[in-house]
């Protein structure tokens, strides 16, 4: 480990070509802090960038303030539509995922439709979802899953009149040592959340056999306020990236206290800076004000590893996503239009949720914002902790992470692991693997 002085490494860069980290820099990846450079991602976040362009927002604020319900329903129905269809070119094997939430089945409905249109009414979309062998039987809810994805997702494939299939994992493939390190190559870095990277690698594969392409619905969360930190009165008072509050990811890899990385710092110079670019207007009220605020860091910095995460475990598998709901177009109305416009129901999502009403059935429409899904099987806690612990034996491990606030979760019986103590067990285990794979000099 090499230590440098003041000045000669800024922090949370590396030099294009040379396997140089700043240890900081790690740290702030692990806590989900430093989020990776827009240009590095693909072109999703450029054509957000577009969207979020000052002025082209400024000029809309006006008038978009006095629009009415109805019509904002209608745009959003145009622009929404527009994208998927534009989507859609292709002169390959195309599919689409479908989780059995509002974003993906607006999305999967509309491509549906426009595909009948070009090749006739008996023409049918592959829908595909991912599941675990024990969800059914152990699904267990948390501040970021509310219900089984499977019935939701089933229900809507046949809604639609898809051709859907459901991929269904277990423990052992999630805790192949070969698969766990193809994930680690392909996201080139220590950012891993365990299971949900290894099993969307996984699922990626298995479309691939079938696609080459496949439309996602990632990004409707950050463009039409899905989130809970959205309407979490703690995550908007609070002066810190929302997710951290909301998801404890702040705390989920502990750093070696001998280090000083002042990491708080770092997070707090971070996050000035993020809020620093957000574009606000004058006649805008504080809770508007606010709401501009998280829309924006939503956009900019939590999507950032969303989009690098899917990027890149998909074209490890040959496999091309495209992500309609990141248009420019829908990005730029969407960010200009008033909080009271974008939650007019009292809901997450309220002007999606209106102009797919006649697309999804009523549970999807009904059911709540659920993120991507985790498995509960007690023999993948298990098998983790044992890698946990192989890891926490190199030394190079135990030189950045405290060890001393990781073993407790080692101890912990493997049915009563909670989700933030596992997921502290997995950035362990990718951090390892990734030291061992790329074998990096981290500069103090």
């Amino acid at each position: 480990m090499t230590r440098h002085g003041p000045g000669s490494q800024p922090p949370g860069r590396t030099p294009v070509g040379e396997n140089r980290w700043p240890l900081v820099a790690v740290a702030g990846l692990l806590s989900f802090v430093a989020m990776l450079d827009m240009n590095i991602v693909n072109v999703a976040l450029a054509d957000i960038a577009v969207g979020l362009h000052v002025s082209a927002g400024t000029a809309q604020w006006a008038v978009l303030g006095y629009q009415d319900r109805d019509t904002a329903v209608e745009r959003v129905r145009a622009l929404v539509g527009a994208a998927a269809r534009s989507r859609l070119e292709a002169d390959v094997p195309l599919c689409s995922l479908l989780s059995g939430g509002i974003d993906s089945t607006v999305l999967t409905a509309l491509l549906a439709d426009e595909l009948r249109l070009r090749e006739g009414p008996g023409a049918r979309i592959r829908s595909y979802a991912v599941d675990y062998s024990d969800q059914a039987e152990r699904f267990t809810g948390d501040v970021l899953r509310t219900g089984h994805d499977t019935p939701f997702a089933t229900e809507a494939g046949a809604f639609i009149g898809t051709d859907h299939s459901t991929v269904v994992l277990d423990p052992r493939s999630l805790l192949d040592p070969g698969h766990r390190r193809a994930v680690v190559a392909a996201r080139d870095a220590p950012i891993g959340v365990g299971d949900m990277d290894t099993s969307l690698y996984l699922l990626f594969g298995e479309i691939r056999r079938h696609s080459t392409v496949v439309l996602s619905g990632e990004a409707a969360d950050e463009v039409f306020g899905g989130y809970p930190w959205f309407h979490d009165p703690a995550a908007l008072a609070a002066r810190t990236f929302p997710w951290l509050l909301v998801t404890g990811d702040e705390a989920a890899m502990p750093m070696n206290p001998e280090l000083d990385l002042r990491v708080g710092e770092f997070r707090d110079d971070t996050y000035r800076t993020a809020l620093a670019a957000v574009p606000h207007h004058e006649d805008e009220t504080p809770a508007e004000h606010r709401q501009r605020e998280m829309q924006h860091l939503s956009l900019t910095r939590w999507l950032r590893q969303l989009l690098h995460r899917k990027d890149r475990l998909s074209m490890a598998q040959g496999l091309e996503v495209r992500v309609p709901y990141c248009d420019h177009r829908l990005v730029e109305y969407a960010f200009a239009t008033p909080w009271a416009l974008k939650s007019f129901d009292g809901r997450e999502k309220s002007l999606l949720r209106a102009m797919g009403s006649r697309l999804a059935p009523d549970s999807v429409l009904r059911r709540p914002k659920n993120h991507y899904p985790a498995t509960h099987h007690p023999d993948y806690n298990r098998g983790l902790q044992t890698m946990a612990r192989d890891a926490l034996s190199a030394d190079a491990v135990c030189a950045i992470a405290d060890e001393t606030r990781i073993r407790p979760c080692l101890d912990t019986p493997p049915e009563r692991l909670e989700w933030g103590q596992r997921l502290r067990l997995e950035r362990v285990v990718d951090l390892a693997l990734w030291l061992d794979h790329y074998r990096p000099e981290l500069v103090l």
